[in-house]
Order: structure tokens, then sequence, then C-alpha cells
């Protein structure tokens, strides 16, 4: 078998497994839309159909391919969630230091205490936000492993394509230098072609006329000849450029992914191995904070009772005092100040009763004495009446 015969038997082979391989990946796969690669493979046709054949539809799949890429891509979730976790340790180390600085100032502040309320609200508490941390650093993990899953997918199905398209490109290389045969015997027929119309120039013009329509007949194939050879290598340089600038673009995937196969392999370890360090860190700033709560209420109680005996040593004086008044003295100025003005009122009053007594005898004497007077002046009245 020539080389020729035997790329073209072992191309539709490559094609065949790298096809095969979508279909294992899960991907439905149909005939490629050949529409706008036909118009070239027609100029490739004209050398060698067979291989045009086989170029042609190696390169359609490129389309089946990037939508299994693209699908890939889709479905992965990538975002940032590093932040979410850098922030949960600040807000963990600053809540920390916020304790300790209010424990340097002394009791907090009304204002202060609202803060580590709405902090609790807003934010929860250190062993909250550790959980918070802890869940979202599995799902990056898992989401990792699920991009690695999907590139290595990717990876491993142009591993079979690529082998079809390097083989279309030794297949473009096997059309262009047949191309460039037929231009050169083309050529040569055109040349030989043109020095017999040369030649024959004092010859019958009817000869002459027709050794120019054969020359450019020669021409005119030379020229067809030329733009099938210029097809080939147009076809033959993208196809190779493009080969080679894919290939080495999924060897910095490959690079890539494996990297994030250490990473996540990292990852992995380092969760499973420090889960009890995080515990550990988690109960322990949860004790520190417990351990604030306490020293700060055993510091409260004992601020009130000094405050309290304070309070008994500058008050209590005042109220033995006022005490030791009331139990000792039976009657006090107010009944004593009550008494005089009862007794004043008293007084005041025997005198006035008296005094108002006279004067009502005396009135009533006094009227009495002017009842006697008008009834004896009426009987004198009706008795000289009668006279």
């Amino acid at each position: 078998m020539t080389t020729a015969a035997a790329v073209v038997a072992s191309a539709p082979k490559y094609l065949t497994a790298a096809i095969s391989k979508l279909k294992d990946l899960g991907l439905s796969v149909g005939e490629p839309d050949s529409s706008i690669i036909a118009p070239l493979m027609t100029s490739l046709a004209e050398i060698d159909e067979t291989k045009a054949l086989v170029v042609g539809r190696t390169l359609a799949y490129q389309d089946v391919f990037s939508a299994m890429a693209s699908k890939e891509i889709s479905q992965m979730t990538i975002g940032d969630r590093q932040s979410e976790i850098a922030g949960n340790f600040k807000s963990i180390i600053a809540d920390m230091k916020g304790m300790v600085g209010q424990a340097e100032r002394g009791s907090p502040s009304v204002g202060e205490r609202f803060g580590n309320i709405y902090m609790k609200i807003t934010r929860g508490d250190v062993a909250y936000r550790f959980d918070l941390n802890e869940k979202t650093f599995k799902e990056v993990i898992k989401d990792s492993l699920d991009q690695i899953a999907r590139e290595k997918k990717v990876l491993e199905a142009y591993v079979d394509y690529r082998g079809a398209l390097k083989e279309a490109e030794v297949l473009v290389y096997e059309l262009m230098k047949t191309a460039a045969e037929q231009l050169e015997a083309a050529k040569k027929v055109t040349a030989e072609a043109n020095a017999a119309v040369v030649a024959a120039a004092d010859s019958d013009p009817g000869e002459r006329a027709k050794l120019e329509l054969a020359r450019d007949d020669a021409q005119r194939l030379q020229t067809a000849a030329e733009s099938r050879w210029q097809s080939a290598k147009r076809q033959s340089e993208n196809l190779s450029s493009s080969y080679n600038i894919a290939d080495m673009t999924f060897k910095r995937l490959e690079q890539i992914t494996n990297i994030k196969q250490e990473g996540a392999n990292e990852a992995s370890a380092f969760f499973s191995t420090n889960k009890i360090v995080f515990a550990a860190l988690k109960v322990t700033m949860t004790g520190f904070l417990g351990l604030h709560e306490l020293t700060q209420s055993i510091n409260a109680m004992k601020s009130g009772r000094a405050d309290a005996i304070e309070a008994l040593a500058s008050v209590g004086d005042k109220l033995l005092q006022d005490a030791t008044t009331t139990a000792y003295t039976s009657v006090d100025d107010g009944t004593v100040a009550s008494m005089k003005t009862l007794i004043a009122a008293t007084e005041n009053w025997t005198v006035t009763q008296r005094k108002l007594a006279e004067e009502a005898r005396a009135k009533s004497t006094e009227n009495t004495a002017i009842i006697a007077k008008d009834a004896e002046a009426a009987r004198q009245a009706i008795i000289a009446a009668a006279a």
C-alpha cells in the first residue's frame, strides 16, 4: 500500500475514534454542516476526490467538538468565593480585637453593646462564620473537581480528534504536492504550445490559429492547475497553523488542569486533615468570647458592689440619723407646732365668744324693751279709740 493510500485508509479510523469518544462522553453526534467548507473542498476534489472528502469531513467535525467544549464550559461553576472566606476570617479577627479594646476601656458603652448585638445579627457569631467558611470551601473543592472532570473530558476528546486533524494535514500536503506536479506539467505544456506559436509566425494563418487555440487551452489549464495548487497550499498552511496553535493551547489547558488537580488534591488533603484545627479554633475563639463575657460580668458585679458600699458610706449616715430621730422623738416638732396653732385658735375663740355673747345679751335686752314699749303703745291706742 502506498503512503497516500495508507493515509486515506487510516484517516477515517482516527475520525471514527474521535466520534466514538464524543458518544462515550454522552454527546449526541450527528452529521456536521459542511456547507461552508464544501466550496473549498471542490477545488481539492479536482486533485484527488477521496483525499478531499476525508479532509472536508474531518474539518466539518470541528463544530461538533466546539459544541461539546462550549457545553462543558457553560456547566462550570466559577465565582469569587475566596473573598467570602477571607472576609469572614477578617471579620472574626476584627471582632476579637474589638472585644479586647472594650475590655481595655472597661465596661462596654451602650453603643458598643448595641454594636455587639448588631454584629451577631448581621454577620453571625464566630462559630457560624467558621461553619460558613467550611461550607464554602467544600463547595469550591467540589466545583473545582467538576471543572477538572469536564476539562479532562474535552482533552480526551481532543486527543483522538487531533490525530484526525494531523492526518488531514498530511493529506492536504499530499494534495498540494500533486497539484504542484500538475502545475509544473501544465506550465511545460503551455511553454511548448507557446513555442509552437512563436515558431509558426510565418505559417498559414489557419494553422497558426490552431496553434494559438492549443496554447490558450494550455494556458487556461495552467491557470486552473495553479488555482488548485493555491487552494491546496492555502488549506495546508491554515490547517498546519490551526493544528499547531490549537495543540499548544490545549497543552496549556492540560497544564492548567494538572495543576488544578494538584490544587484540588491539596485542598482535599488540607480540609480532611485540618478539620480538627478549625474545630479547635472555633471552640477556642468562642471560648475567648465567653471568657470576655464572664470577665466583664465579674467586673460589673465587683464594680456594682463597690458602688453599693460607697453609697452605704455616703448616704447611710443620713438615713440612720433620720431613723434615730424618728424612733426617739415621741412628740415631734410638727405636733408641737400644730398644738400651738390649736391652742391659739381655742384661746382666741374663747375671747371672741365672750365678746359676742355680751353683745348678743345687750341686744336681746334692748329688743325686749322695744317690743314691750311698742305693745303698750298699741294697747293705749286701742283704748283711746274705744272711748
